[in-house]
């Protein structure tokens, strides 16, 4: 009985994102998503099958979903199992990608196995060593990055392993650098408070340039050592990795322009994650690449008028 009432709490929620996004908007995601991963699937063409690719990246996908889901001390107060509900819900998300699994005649018990190890993590976990990862180093106007680190921490490491171990696999990196592009994008989906925001804010355009440059050059840092191991194995490709990562950085600045566009103090912006997963989806649908510069004029007006209202 509550594995259906919370299932259908989820999907009133998934109803209130899309109107917040609108219905236009969720429905251009759709087709884009559809679109991105037919045309990911139709060009694949590696050294390994599209089976193993498909279940290497819904694995990364579902333990980042899993590591930063905040609902884990929910469930313990009710005390319920929460394996089975996160097996529910995560054997829901990946019924896209049965096509994939079957077409190469992989068994069932694959899905299995992809799902059982991750539903028994301990999602979000505070333990009492947590105060030990402040990220001092960091700007004190970065606490978009303070905050993310700490809730994607083990979903980046394990990316980040997952990219260097791999990487003689020309697929590996561009793979890992677009789940790191995601992990990162939601660092810009909650809004600071007010007087957050004052305190750091001297006018509208030196806070949008001060954040995004901040974006570009900790994503271009982290991306040094996954660019220098890809190059090492697969050098005839610098020039597609070098678009690649232009492109990635395009998404990464509209996303940060995004959340203040729609910024709201104390605030969590969920449609905004919407415009996050359609300008991902842009990658792999090369008509549709200049959509991260459209956005990023589009974001970047809304966003000055915005501020606005509130510096």
């Amino acid at each position: 009985m509550f594995i259906k009432s919370f299932l259908f709490a989820r999907w009133q929620q998934s109803i209130r994102i899309v109107k917040q996004a609108g219905l236009i908007r969720a429905l251009i995601l759709l087709l884009f998503l559809f679109l991105g991963l037919n045309s990911a699937y139709q060009s694949f063409d590696l050294q390994v099958s599209k089976t193993i690719f498909t279940l290497s990246a819904v694995i990364f996908a579902l333990l980042g979903i899993h590591l930063a889901r905040p609902d884990a001390n929910f469930f313990k107060i009710l005390q319920v199992y929460a394996p089975k509900i996160y097996f529910i819900e995560y054997f829901l998300l990946i019924i896209p990608f049965f096509k994939v699994f079957f077409s190469e005649n992989a068994h069932f018990s694959w899905i299995l196995a992809l799902i059982l190890p991750i539903v028994f993590l301990e999602p979000n976990a505070k333990s009492k060593d947590s105060a030990m990862f402040q990220f001092a180093f960091l700007p004190k106007n970065s606490f978009e990055w303070s905050s993310g680190l700490r809730r994607f921490l083990l979903p980046i490491f394990f990316t980040y392993l997952g990219g260097l171990t791999l990487a003689f696999q020309v697929v590996t990196v561009p793979v890992a650098l677009i789940l790191l592009t995601a992990y990162f994008q939601n660092f810009y989906l909650q809004s600071e408070s007010l007087q957050m925001l004052q305190i750091f804010a001297d006018s509208p355009e030196k806070l949008l340039r001060n954040k995004v440059m901040q974006q570009i050059g900790f994503f271009v840092l982290m991306s040094l050592p996954l660019g220098f191991v890809f190059l090492y194995f697969h050098a005839q490709y610098w020039h597609l990795l070098l678009i690649f990562m232009i492109l990635l950085l395009l998404v990464q600045t509209a996303s940060v322009l995004g959340k203040y566009a729609f910024f709201t103090p104390n605030e969590e912006l969920k449609s905004v994650a919407v415009f996050n997963y359609l300008l991902l989806v842009c990658l792999f649908v090369p008509f549709f690449a200049p959509m991260p510069i459209i956005m990023i004029f589009y974001f970047y007006r809304k966003a000055k008028r915005n501020l606005k209202t509130y510096l």
